[in-house]
């Protein structure tokens, strides 16, 4: 009985070599942990209590290997993850770097956007300063027409002797 216990022990250990895992989940033991709990308590032929503490025991090693089972998968899940997960990290330090080339670009821009502004505001600075010139003028214009067309009233700089062309006599 001994001796099929060590092969029942080899073999699942050498199953779980090969990513074969027991339920952890589940509450009824595996065939393997099964045995050695039976193994364990046919020696026990003392008192229950002397039994339950047996069975604790076992019941404890079983829980403590189950226990580093998982761990092995976990970290071999892991290690199966690290190539995606690199994988993962090279595509997003390329959309990073992307994002900073065409921010880079954008920030170019933006300056050539504000000088560009900054010559537009100037030029409409300087087309309302023309307009309100050559309203200026036009009034200027209208007031000169108006004081020609009155007969009556003499304005000193249109008088003919004060004109640069007239020749005074």
């Amino acid at each position: 009985m001994h001796k099929d216990m060590q092969e029942d022990d080899t073999t699942a250990e050498a199953g779980d070599d090969n990513g074969h895992q027991h339920s952890s989940s589940s509450s009824s033991p595996s065939k393997t942990d099964q045995k050695m709990l039976d193994y364990f308590m046919e020696f026990s032929n003392s008192s229950d209590e002397n039994r339950k503490k047996l069975t604790r025991r076992v019941k404890h090693r079983i829980n403590n290997k189950r226990h580093r089972q998982r761990k092995q998968v976990e970290l071999d899940q892991l290690r199966r993850d690290v190539p995606d997960l690199e994988r993962q990290l090279r595509g997003l330090e390329a959309v990073v770097d992307s994002r900073r080339t065409t921010a880079a670009q954008t920030s170019l821009w933006h300056q050539q956007v504000q000088a560009e502004k900054k010559k537009l505001d100037e030029a409409v600075e300087e087309r309302d300063l023309l307009h309100q010139t050559i309203k200026a003028h036009e009034v200027l214009v209208a007031l000169y027409e108006s004081q020609l067309h009155r007969p009556h009233t003499v304005v000193p700089w249109l008088q003919e002797n004060n004109r640069p062309y007239h020749m005074n006599k």
